[in-house]
């Protein structure tokens, strides 16, 4: 570690030491829909009052319910609707998500680290509530925690984002060395949460506990699930796809194991739908210059020349981009403007000879390139199919 980075870490134990680490607003109606959803005594008409009461929450919801993951035959134009078509339940774990994700879209030197986080907390938390169905106990509950058990990421990253602006630190370092700073202080940050939330004991111990599972007590169920999530986003975020033998390693029950390889190529599309609410919030004219540095490439495997158009899939819009290079592990591809790193893209591509697919991708790079910009996609949870039609696009790349 660098002394300057040494420096930073020594006023972060100096902010929580003075309990001066600020904390967003507490999520109060997305955690009363969550305490209504629990209940389990509710009606649509229930969770549309709730939410009303939060104009920005429905708005984001319309716009939800008319992203392609959840997209039927008609628009939808009254939040009545949206809430019919998503449901209630999913509607309880959405408002979560948007609300404690708020910052995900903001701007910043470390806005990519940000986003990341972000994305792994949504992912984590739909495998958290799936794995609690099948172990047959708190499935909402499970959610919220595979949500928010790393949620003091984020107040890492907007600690060291503030630090940065006083010391006026403009200093770009290597991601990992941003994740092993913001890694040394996430449990702490995230009890700081926790107390100043007044969350459940249950929250409070998955998040103090879920890299000490021994001192979990009565909530190791919970935190072997949220241990459990975190292996699989790690092997979701590591691979274009996920198998049965990949999930040899994690603590999973045989049945688990296939329900898994099933659900994890539904979750890029939950994020994306997620990815494109916040990145429609407004940016500064001039967002602030990262402090991450950028490697040349950051796309796995020896690149072979592709070239053929394709579209970013929105829900309301296609943004027409022309392909560049493509590894085994994703696509690089020429784009007018500059999207998002860290966000969940759907690409869809039209290889010459082939026939157009879709597939999800990692925005893992997007950099000035001439008149426009040069982006790096990951594959990301890609389907039996989608990885099958991938791996023959490659091999027959030149």
């Amino acid at each position: 570690m660098s002394d300057s980075a040494a420096d930073l870490e020594a006023l972060v134990v100096d902010l929580i030491a003075r309990d001066a680490v600020k904390v967003p607003p507490y999520p109060a109606v997305a955690m009363r829909l969550q305490k209504l959803i629990m209940g389990g005594n509710f009606g649509i008409q229930d969770v549309v009052k709730l939410t009303s009461e939060d104009q920005s929450l429905s708005a984001n919801l319309l716009r939800i319910a008319n992203s392609p993951n959840y997209r039927g035959v008609d628009k939808i134009t009254s939040l009545q609707a949206a809430v019919g078509r998503i449901g209630g339940q999913e509607v309880g774990r959405i408002a979560l998500a948007l609300s404690v994700g708020a910052q995900a879209a903001a701007s910043g030197a470390l806005a990519t680290l940000r986003r990341k986080a972000w994305r792994q907390s949504l992912a984590g938390a739909v495998l958290c509530h799936h794995l609690a169905i099948q172990r047959k106990f708190g499935a909402e509950e499970a959610f919220v925690c595979g949500l928010l058990h790393d949620f003091g990421r984020v107040l890492a990253v907007a600690a060291f984002e503030e630090l940065l602006a006083q010391k006026k630190d403009t200093h770009e370092r290597p991601e990992s060395e941003w994740t092993a700073l913001i890694d040394r202080f996430h449990v702490e940050l995230g009890i700081v949460t926790a107390a100043r939330w007044n969350l459940p004991d249950l929250l409070a111990s998955v998040i103090s506990a879920h890299h000490q599972p021994a001192l979990a007590g009565v909530y190791k169920p919970m935190v072997d699930v949220v241990i459990a999530s975190d292996a699989i986003v790690a092997l979701i975020e590591a691979n274009p796809s996920i198998t049965v033998a990949d999930l040899g390693g994690v603590a999973l029950s045989d049945p688990e194991k296939q329900l898994i390889t099933q659900l994890a190529p539904k979750i890029p599309g939950f994020i994306a739908s997620l990815d494109e609410v916040a990145a429609a919030a407004p940016e500064p004219a001039q967002p602030p210059r990262s402090q991450v540095a950028h490697e040349r490439t950051k796309l796995q495997g020896s690149p072979k020349t592709a070239a053929f158009p394709g579209q970013i899939l929105k829900a309301d819009s296609q943004i027409p981009f022309e392909a560049a290079y493509a590894t085994h592990s994703g696509l690089a591809f020429r784009i007018k403007d500059r999207i998002k790193e860290n966000n969940v893209a759907r690409l869809k591509i039209e290889p010459a000879g082939a026939p157009p697919f879709e597939f999800f991708v990692n925005v893992i790079m997007c950099a000035p390139d001439g008149a426009g910009h040069l982006a790096e996609g990951k594959l990301f949870a890609l389907d039996g199919e989608a990885k099958s039609r991938w791996d023959k696009l490659f091999a027959a790349l030149a």
